[in-house]
This record gives structure tokens, C-alpha cells and sequence, in this order.
């Protein structure tokens, strides 16, 4: 087995694990008391010693009926011009076709991105159950959990793969973009909404904690539309913001992930793509401005802190803006 987990054309033979595929309802996925995510069959997944794919029962029910069947084989296929514009991904997340054949004979083909998670199960764990409740709880998406791999005591992340996807990490915006994406919404646009997805997450309580703009993507929907999503959530975290420890721990995480946000966006130059010739009001109108005017806009019902919380947000994002 190599270390990548799915090397190409790599074959698994895998008894399906005894915890069954997972459904998803609203309030499945809770808060451990660390802050993580848990989702009781994933934490059983990851946990456990035994090899095996646990799948979304869509995708199961596409397979076979009995929910203890066989999968006779398991096969990945790469394909090498998903790569382009991904290569740098710290996770080494490989892209392709997985191919799912039951003992009963029937077989699905799937379009997929698998992350391996070669030694923190946890983070695995983490990322899949988040990957669930973001949506729910508040709208974001990260990109939709097709189910995971465990194979030699490492465990795999599978989502289903998506070609109109454009990370903002872009350094030569008006040039290393793809066409159809730069056509229908502008950096400034794009930026901005990285600022409201980043206060949409916080306003309910939520931390991404690697909130770096190579973790937000743009995706192209089918109605031309763009909509943002959130990308590597193995860090992040919900918080109890009326518990004074994890109070604390939310506004640290605010300043981390404003930090992140803001250190990227001048760090990879997006400000100047922006068309400003002075970084300081860049982030203002770019970040600052939107962050705000989210968590300040009366109409928003669903804040879960209060008045005195929400000034030292604000604090801690004026804090960044002092940095630069």
C-alpha cells in the first residue's frame, strides 16, 4: 500500500464496515467538547481498526440494497488534467474516477477527490462532519462528502469532484483564471464575499481556523451563478460562545482566521488585482467593509452572541487592521 493511499489504478479488496452507510439529518452532527465536529458513525469509522469505505447512502443505494454487502473492488483511476491550477494542495489530494463494484455485480463510476489523511484520523473525522453541518447550519458549502476510505490505519477523505471550481489564491488574476469564471464575477466581487462567507461562519458561532483565501473557492454553478466554498475544514470549530472558556477561545479564533484571511489576501497581492494602489483601504473595502456591515445588519436573526460579544469582535478585527 503506498503512502499516498490511492495511487493510480491501486485495487481494494474491502469488507464494508458493520457501521453502515451514514444519513444526514439536521441535528446529527454535534459539538464535541473540544469545539470539533462529531458525527457518531464517522468518529466510529475513523476510530476503528478495521479497513473499509463508508459511503453516503446515496451512493450506497446505487450499489446494492444490503447495507452489509460486499464491495468486491474498489478501483481509482487519475486523471491528470483534473490536476491543473490544484498541484499545490499540502494534502496531496488526488483526483479522479472511483469505481465501485458490489458481489451483487452492479457498479457505479464517480467522479471524486480523495484527501488522505496519512496520520491525524481526527482531522479526518473532523473535516467530514463539518463538511455536513456547515451547509445546515449556515448556508456555506464545502464540496459534497461522497463518504470515506480507511485502509493500514489511515483514513481518506471522498468528495465528489467539481471542474468549475476556481481557487482565489490566483495570483495573476486577470490572466491565470479560468475565462468563463473571469467573465462572470469580478476580484473585487469575489473578495467580498470571502469577507461575508468568513461573518456568516462566525456569526453562528463557527471557526474555519485556516481561513487563508487558498481555502475559499469560487464555484461556477450551472446557472452561471458564483457561490463561495469553504475548503480543508479538518480545523474547524463550533463554539459554546455563552461558556466563558469557549468565549474566549471564539474570539481567538476570529483573530486567527481574520488574521489568515487578511495576511493572504496582501500576501498573494490579490489587492492590487483589486485595483488599489494602497493595501490599507484594499482590505477596508474589500474585507473590512462587507465583515462588518454582515454582523452589524439588524436583519440578521441568528446571531448566537450578544452586544458586549460582538464589540470585541470587532475589536479583534481592528487589531489585524493595525498590523498592516
Amino acid at each position: 500500500m503506498s503512502e499516498t493511499i490511492v495511487s493510480p489504478n491501486e485495487v481494494w479488496n474491502l469488507p464494508y464496515p458493520e457501521t453502515g452507510s451514514f444519513e444526514v439529518y439536521p441535528d446529527f452532527v454535534t459539538r464535541a467538547k473540544d469545539g470539533s465536529f462529531t458525527h457518531s458513525e464517522i468518529k466510529e469509522f475513523c476510530d476503528s481498526e478495521q479497513d473499509g469505505i463508508l459511503l453516503e447512502r446515496d451512493l450506497l443505494e446505487r450499489i446494492t440494497d444490503d447495507r452489509r454487502a460486499i464491495i468486491e473492488k474498489a478501483t481509482f483511476h487519475e486523471v491528470s488534467e483534473w490536476y491543473e491550477g490544484r498541484q499545490d494542495s499540502a494534502h496531496q489530494v488526488n483526483f479522479g474516477r472511483l469505481t465501485l463494484l458490489s458481489s451483487a455485480g452492479r457498479e457505479v463510476v464517480t467522479d471524486v477527490a480523495i484527501k488522505p489523511f496519512l496520520i491525524w484520523r481526527r482531522g479526518a473525522d473532523n473535516e467530514a462532519a463539518a463538511m455536513i453541518k456547515m451547509p445546515q447550519t449556515t448556508g456555506i458549502n464545502s464540496f459534497e462528502l461522497l463518504g470515506m476510505i480507511r485502509i493500514d490505519g489511515k483514513v481518506a477523505v471522498v468528495s465528489r469532484f467539481e471542474e468549475q471550481v476556481t481557487s482565489l489564491d490566483n495570483l495573476e488574476w486577470n490572466l491565470g483564471i479560468d475565462t468563463v469564471f473571469r467573465e462572470s464575477i469580478s476580484v473585487v466581487d469575489a473578495l467580498q464575499k470571502c469577507a461575508l462567507t468568513l461573518a456568516r461562519i462566525h456569526q453562528v458561532g463557527m471557526v474555519h481556523n485556516d481561513a487563508q483565501i487558498k481555502n475559499m473557492a469560487v464555484v461556477t454553478e450551472a446557472d452561471g451563478t458564483c457561490k463561495v466554498r469553504l475548503i480543508d475544514l479538518e480545523n474547524a470549530k463550533w463554539r459554546n460562545t455563552k461558556d466563558p472558556i469557549d468565549r474566549q477561545k471564539f474570539l481567538d479564533d476570529v483573530h486567527s482566521d481574520v488574521s489568515a484571511l487578511v495576511g493572504s489576501l496582501l500576501k498573494k497581492g490579490l489587492w492590487r488585482d483589486a485595483g488599489y494602489s494602497d493595501k490599507a483601504r484594499a482590505i477596508q473595502a474589500v474585507f473590512t467593509e462587507p465583515y462588518l456591515s454582515f454582523l452589524r445588519h439588524p436583519g440578521n436573526k441568528d446571531q448566537v452572541y450578544d452586544f458586549e460579544l460582538h464589540n470585541e469582535v470587532e475589536d479583534r478585527v481592528e487589531d489585524v487592521l493595525e498590523q498592516i
